[in-house]
């Protein structure tokens, strides 16, 4: 049987708004997910995905970046 991997979900601004809308949806999705919480708020990154990991079936990670600056 193969392996079953989880699905990948990049989301830029996860700390609030559209962006942590965006991760919650994702919970709703079937399967597993990796979320990569990107914003320049990282704490609120953080709390975003702590919330969307009590819902089960997701993990992730949180990086601080500026998706404006392009250096």
């Amino acid at each position: 049987m193969p392996e079953v991997l989880p699905r990948l979900a990049i989301v830029t601004g996860a700390a609030s708004g559209l962006g942590r809308a965006f991760c919650r949806q994702v919970i709703a999705a079937p399967g597993a997910w990796h979320i990569v919480a990107v914003d320049l708020d990282e704490a609120g990154a953080q709390q975003t995905l702590a919330e969307i990991r009590k819902a089960g079936r997701v993990d992730g990670q949180c990086e601080r970046f500026d998706v404006a600056d392009a250096d």
